[in-house]
Protein backbone atom coordinates (compact mmCIF):
# COMPACT_ATOMS: atom_id res chain seq x y z
CA UNK A 1 0.00 0.00 0.00
CA UNK A 2 2.75 2.45 0.74
CA UNK A 3 4.59 1.91 -2.67
CA UNK A 4 1.37 2.39 -4.58
CA UNK A 5 0.80 5.95 -2.55
CA UNK A 6 4.63 6.68 -3.01
CA UNK A 7 4.28 5.50 -6.80
CA UNK A 8 1.35 8.27 -6.96
CA UNK A 9 2.64 11.14 -5.07
CA UNK A 10 5.78 10.52 -7.42
CA UNK A 11 4.09 11.11 -10.42
CA UNK A 12 2.03 13.50 -9.47
CA UNK A 13 5.22 16.05 -8.95
CA UNK A 14 6.37 14.79 -12.03
CA UNK A 15 3.48 15.71 -13.79
CA UNK A 16 3.12 19.18 -12.15
CA UNK A 17 6.88 19.76 -13.06
CA UNK A 18 6.32 19.14 -16.71
CA UNK A 19 3.40 21.43 -16.88
CA UNK A 20 5.20 24.10 -15.09
CA UNK A 21 8.14 23.24 -17.80
CA UNK A 22 5.59 23.79 -20.73
CA UNK A 23 4.17 27.24 -19.39
CA UNK A 24 7.60 28.58 -18.74
CA UNK A 25 8.52 27.35 -22.42
CA UNK A 26 5.38 28.89 -24.11
CA UNK A 27 5.10 31.88 -21.65
CA UNK A 28 8.61 33.15 -22.77
CA UNK A 29 9.10 36.20 -24.93
CA UNK A 30 10.42 36.05 -28.16
CA UNK A 31 12.52 39.17 -28.25
CA UNK A 32 12.82 41.34 -31.77
CA UNK A 33 16.76 41.05 -32.25
CA UNK A 34 18.03 42.17 -35.99
CA UNK A 35 21.23 41.75 -37.38
CA UNK A 36 22.71 44.84 -38.56
CA UNK A 37 24.08 44.70 -42.50
CA UNK A 38 23.63 41.33 -44.91
CA UNK A 39 23.40 37.33 -43.94
CA UNK A 40 25.87 36.81 -41.58
CA UNK A 41 28.92 34.17 -42.70
CA UNK A 42 32.22 33.03 -41.35
CA UNK A 43 35.20 31.40 -43.28
CA UNK A 44 36.51 27.95 -41.92
CA UNK A 45 39.24 28.42 -39.96
CA UNK A 46 38.74 31.91 -39.62
CA UNK A 47 36.91 34.08 -37.37
CA UNK A 48 33.86 36.91 -37.81
CA UNK A 49 31.94 39.87 -35.56
CA UNK A 50 28.70 40.59 -36.53
CA UNK A 51 26.63 43.39 -35.00
CA UNK A 52 22.58 42.85 -33.73
CA UNK A 53 20.15 45.57 -32.42
CA UNK A 54 17.22 45.64 -30.77
CA UNK A 55 15.56 48.23 -28.48
CA UNK A 56 17.00 47.55 -24.58
CA UNK A 57 18.58 44.69 -25.74
CA UNK A 58 20.40 42.48 -23.03
CA UNK A 59 22.50 39.27 -24.25
CA UNK A 60 23.21 36.54 -22.14
CA UNK A 61 24.24 33.96 -24.84
CA UNK A 62 24.23 32.92 -28.07
CA UNK A 63 23.27 29.47 -29.26
CA UNK A 64 24.87 28.03 -32.72
CA UNK A 65 22.88 24.74 -34.47
CA UNK A 66 24.26 22.38 -35.12
CA UNK A 67 27.22 23.41 -32.72
CA UNK A 68 29.68 21.09 -34.06
CA UNK A 69 33.36 22.99 -35.09
CA UNK A 70 31.70 26.69 -33.99
CA UNK A 71 32.81 28.52 -30.91
CA UNK A 72 31.37 31.67 -29.66
CA UNK A 73 34.27 33.40 -28.73
CA UNK A 74 33.02 37.08 -27.34
CA UNK A 75 30.09 38.75 -26.61
CA UNK A 76 29.60 42.72 -25.95
CA UNK A 77 27.66 45.86 -26.09
CA UNK A 78 28.84 48.64 -28.54
CA UNK A 79 27.74 51.52 -28.90
CA UNK A 80 25.63 52.23 -31.80
CA UNK A 81 27.39 51.94 -35.68
CA UNK A 82 27.70 55.01 -37.28
CA UNK A 83 26.20 54.02 -40.36
CA UNK A 84 22.97 53.46 -38.71
CA UNK A 85 23.06 55.76 -35.78
CA UNK A 86 20.92 58.63 -37.26
CA UNK A 87 18.16 56.23 -38.14
CA UNK A 88 18.11 54.14 -35.02
CA UNK A 89 15.16 54.98 -32.48
CA UNK A 90 16.30 56.18 -28.80
CA UNK A 91 16.95 52.76 -26.14
CA UNK A 92 18.40 50.66 -29.07
CA UNK A 93 21.55 48.86 -27.97
CA UNK A 94 24.15 47.32 -30.21
CA UNK A 95 25.74 44.08 -29.49
CA UNK A 96 28.91 42.27 -31.31
CA UNK A 97 29.37 38.81 -31.45
CA UNK A 98 32.46 37.36 -32.70
CA UNK A 99 32.10 33.58 -33.54
CA UNK A 100 34.61 31.52 -35.29
CA UNK A 101 34.91 28.39 -36.95
CA UNK A 102 37.43 25.81 -36.63
CA UNK A 103 39.07 23.99 -39.15
CA UNK A 104 36.56 20.56 -38.77
CA UNK A 105 33.61 22.61 -39.01
CA UNK A 106 31.67 21.64 -41.99
CA UNK A 107 29.95 24.74 -44.57
CA UNK A 108 26.51 25.19 -45.11
CA UNK A 109 23.51 27.25 -43.18
CA UNK A 110 22.98 26.95 -39.40
CA UNK A 111 21.04 28.95 -37.35
CA UNK A 112 22.20 31.22 -34.38
CA UNK A 113 19.34 31.81 -31.48
CA UNK A 114 20.48 35.21 -28.38
CA UNK A 115 19.57 34.31 -24.96
CA UNK A 116 18.49 37.24 -22.69
CA UNK A 117 16.93 37.90 -19.75
CA UNK A 118 13.53 38.88 -21.69
CA UNK A 119 13.49 35.83 -23.71
CA UNK A 120 15.18 34.05 -26.85
CA UNK A 121 15.43 35.88 -30.25
CA UNK A 122 13.99 33.91 -33.30
CA UNK A 123 16.57 32.00 -35.06
CA UNK A 124 18.74 33.57 -37.62
CA UNK A 125 20.49 32.16 -40.51
CA UNK A 126 24.26 32.16 -40.92
CA UNK A 127 26.27 30.84 -43.27
CA UNK A 128 29.85 28.71 -42.98
CA UNK A 129 31.99 28.66 -45.80
CA UNK A 130 35.16 27.49 -47.18
CA UNK A 131 36.38 30.87 -49.15
CA UNK A 132 34.70 34.34 -49.57
CA UNK A 133 34.74 36.61 -52.91
CA UNK A 134 37.09 39.41 -52.15
CA UNK A 135 36.38 42.62 -53.79
CA UNK A 136 38.95 45.96 -54.14
CA UNK A 137 39.68 48.93 -55.76
CA UNK A 138 36.54 50.51 -56.84
CA UNK A 139 36.28 53.29 -59.05
CA UNK A 140 33.38 55.06 -60.32
CA UNK A 141 33.55 55.34 -64.35
CA UNK A 142 30.37 57.79 -65.05
CA UNK A 143 26.91 58.90 -62.73
CA UNK A 144 24.15 60.41 -63.50
CA UNK A 145 21.57 62.35 -61.18
CA UNK A 146 18.53 61.26 -64.04
CA UNK A 147 17.14 57.51 -63.33
CA UNK A 148 20.56 57.77 -61.08
CA UNK A 149 22.46 55.83 -62.92
CA UNK A 150 25.86 55.04 -61.68
CA UNK A 151 29.25 52.72 -63.45
CA UNK A 152 31.89 51.12 -62.02
CA UNK A 153 34.55 49.22 -61.94
CA UNK A 154 36.62 46.84 -59.06
CA UNK A 155 38.95 44.32 -58.64
CA UNK A 156 37.87 40.52 -58.13
CA UNK A 157 39.31 37.49 -56.12
CA UNK A 158 37.70 33.74 -55.86
CA UNK A 159 39.78 30.92 -55.29
CA UNK A 160 37.49 28.94 -56.95
CA UNK A 161 37.38 30.98 -60.30
CA UNK A 162 34.09 31.34 -60.24
CA UNK A 163 33.80 35.33 -60.97
CA UNK A 164 34.31 35.11 -65.15
CA UNK A 165 32.67 36.03 -68.50
CA UNK A 166 30.13 33.03 -68.44
CA UNK A 167 29.32 32.71 -64.86
CA UNK A 168 28.86 36.30 -63.74
CA UNK A 169 28.45 37.12 -60.04
CA UNK A 170 25.05 38.96 -58.49
CA UNK A 171 24.93 41.97 -56.81
CA UNK A 172 23.52 44.06 -54.38
CA UNK A 173 23.62 47.90 -54.49
CA UNK A 174 22.87 50.48 -52.05
CA UNK A 175 23.01 54.63 -52.23
CA UNK A 176 22.66 56.65 -49.36
CA UNK A 177 21.85 60.27 -49.55
CA UNK A 178 21.59 61.83 -46.21
CA UNK A 179 19.86 59.43 -44.07
CA UNK A 180 17.49 57.72 -46.69
CA UNK A 181 19.14 55.02 -48.11
CA UNK A 182 17.53 52.66 -51.11
CA UNK A 183 18.75 49.58 -52.79
CA UNK A 184 19.36 49.67 -56.71
CA UNK A 185 19.13 47.16 -59.29
CA UNK A 186 22.68 46.47 -60.97
CA UNK A 187 23.46 44.32 -63.89
CA UNK A 188 27.44 43.15 -64.92
CA UNK A 189 28.41 45.01 -67.87
CA UNK A 190 31.87 43.00 -68.53
CA UNK A 191 34.11 40.54 -66.80
CA UNK A 192 37.71 40.74 -67.76
CA UNK A 193 39.93 37.88 -66.15
CA UNK A 194 43.98 38.58 -65.42
CA UNK A 195 43.78 35.29 -64.61
CA UNK A 196 42.31 32.18 -63.74
CA UNK A 197 41.53 33.83 -60.03
CA UNK A 198 41.33 37.42 -60.40
CA UNK A 199 39.52 39.73 -62.68
CA UNK A 200 37.88 43.37 -63.39
CA UNK A 201 34.45 43.90 -63.00
CA UNK A 202 32.55 46.44 -64.65
CA UNK A 203 28.88 47.32 -63.12
CA UNK A 204 25.63 49.65 -64.22
CA UNK A 205 23.58 50.83 -61.35
CA UNK A 206 20.24 52.13 -62.07
CA UNK A 207 17.51 53.11 -59.57
CA UNK A 208 14.38 54.55 -62.24
CA UNK A 209 12.15 57.47 -61.95
CA UNK A 210 14.59 58.63 -59.04
CA UNK A 211 16.68 61.67 -58.90
CA UNK A 212 20.02 62.39 -56.73
CA UNK A 213 22.13 65.65 -55.72
CA UNK A 214 24.88 66.20 -54.01
CA UNK A 215 27.02 63.83 -52.09
CA UNK A 216 25.71 59.86 -51.99
CA UNK A 217 27.46 57.04 -50.18
CA UNK A 218 27.86 53.61 -52.81
CA UNK A 219 28.10 50.69 -51.34
CA UNK A 220 28.10 47.46 -53.12
CA UNK A 221 29.30 43.65 -52.74
CA UNK A 222 28.86 40.86 -54.92
CA UNK A 223 27.71 37.13 -54.18
CA UNK A 224 29.29 34.47 -56.21
CA UNK A 225 27.24 31.29 -57.70
CA UNK A 226 27.49 29.02 -54.32
CA UNK A 227 25.84 31.97 -52.40
CA UNK A 228 29.49 33.54 -50.74
CA UNK A 229 29.04 37.23 -50.21
CA UNK A 230 31.87 38.85 -50.43
CA UNK A 231 33.44 42.25 -48.34
CA UNK A 232 31.62 45.53 -48.94
CA UNK A 233 33.35 48.52 -51.22
CA UNK A 234 32.09 51.72 -50.55
CA UNK A 235 32.82 55.15 -51.78
CA UNK A 236 30.90 59.01 -52.18
CA UNK A 237 29.56 59.36 -55.41
CA UNK A 238 28.52 63.19 -56.17
CA UNK A 239 25.55 64.11 -58.26
CA UNK A 240 25.18 67.39 -60.58
CA UNK A 241 21.91 68.83 -61.25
Amino acid sequence: MHRVRLFTFTTTIFTLLQLLALTSTATQKTIDAEFIGYKPQIVIGESAEFKVYAENLTIQSAEVSPPEGITIQDIKEIGPDPKYAATQKKGVKTWAIRISADLSAKPGERSITLVSPKGRSKPQTIRVTSHVPKISDLKVISTSSTNVEIDVEFAAFDETGDIKPDELPSYLVMLQCGQNGLFIASTAKKVTLTDKRNSIVQVTSSHFNSTASGNCLFRIRITDKEGNESNDLETTVTFKR
